[in-house]
């Protein structure tokens, strides 16, 4: 099928691209809009549309739009010219997912970002790339700090309200327990081998085995799938599949945007590296997760867009996301 004003193949053939057929249409649109430019609010297509373009059904068109609006790549307006529309990358769409992989699997420790920013500030001799490079981690990092100050604000709100009230809002614990089950699956990940995609149950076993209800297991998988850390299968083998924790950002976002802020991708691996070599030096940088996992993550760019989306593309472009 194509898409509106573009070259995209496809095929809805499930058995050599992983994942659900939803994570699969929403990857194919993310690439798509990557080598038209990324325009703010183009129209990708209406729901009529885009189903028939690819050939699915309404529950993957929702599943795919969810997950579009999730990494911030489009959003889903009703009513008189609605459809699907672009949302250009920003700053702020980095800036949620590194907050999450902070919070759940850092703990939110806000002393990893002042030792990350103080090691970036110390960089001297940059060329163009470094500098553009530098620039965005250092901005990323402002606004995970602005993210994490005001969520440690929340909970602390949130736990001075549940120490003064008889009874808390049902949906204050809900989110509680959901953010507590999201630690503890996130905890028990480390031991899944780098890259792998391992069976953690179905949900009702999940519940019986955290001690928490299926409704909070299904926001909990949410946010995991958010954080791009599980897949929620159906069907008679379906469950939640988990692989173990690591820094995602978007690939065909990452790439819209750095090229946009004036860094080419045969620059990009090389200004990283460079990066890497000057910041050893740095004593505030040594030990530091988060500032390791921004640089995977920025290694993990792809190459220059293909004209054509095979397969093959989607293949590779849902690999890096295991």
């Amino acid at each position: 099928m194509k898409m509106e004003g573009s070259a995209v193949n496809w095929s809805r053939s499930s058995g050599a691209v992983p994942g659900k057929l939803g994570l699969r249409v929403a990857l194919a649109i993310e690439e798509d809009l990557m080598r038209q430019g990324w325009r703010h609010e183009r129209l990708v297509g209406s729901q009529a549309s885009i189903q028939q373009r690819f050939g699915i059904g309404r529950w993957a068109f929702r599943e795919a739009a969810k997950l579009l609006e999730m990494r911030g790549s489009a959003r889903l307006k009703r009513g008189p010219g609605g459809g699907l529309h672009a949302l250009a990358p920003d700053i702020e769409t980095f800036a949620r997912q590194v907050s999450s992989y902070l919070y759940f699997t850092l703990g939110g420790d806000d002393q990893l970002i002042h030792a990350a920013l103080k090691a970036l500030r110390a960089i001297t001799r940059q060329d163009p790339a470094e500098r553009s490079i530098i620039q965005f981690l250092m901005e990323l990092l402002q606004c995970v700090l602005a993210n994490v100050t005001a969520q440690h604000t929340v909970e602390e709100n949130t736990r001075d309200i549940k120490a003064h009230a008889t009874a808390a809002s049902g949906s204050l614990n809900k989110l509680s327990y959901a953010q507590q089950l999201v630690r503890r699956i996130i905890a028990d990940l480390v031991d899944i081998e780098d890259g792998a995609l391992q069976s953690i149950g179905p949900e009702w076993e999940i519940a019986e085995r955290y001690g928490y209800s299926l409704e909070v297991v299904r926001q909990a998988s949410r946010i995991l799938e958010g954080m791009e850390l599980v897949e929620v299968r159906v069907g008679r083998h379906g469950g939640i599949f988990a692989r173990r924790p690591r820094l995602v950002l978007s690939r065909a976002q990452l790439i819209s945007y750095l090229e946009k802020s004036g860094v080419e991708q045969r620059q990009l691996i090389g200004a990283v590296a460079s990066l890497r070599h000057k910041l050893r030096n740095e004593a505030t940088s040594r030990q530091n997760p988060l500032l390791a996992s921004l640089l995977n993550a920025l290694e993990d760019a792809p190459p220059k867009p293909f004209p054509e989306i095979s397969l093959d593309l989607i293949q590779e472009v849902a690999d890096a996301h295991c």
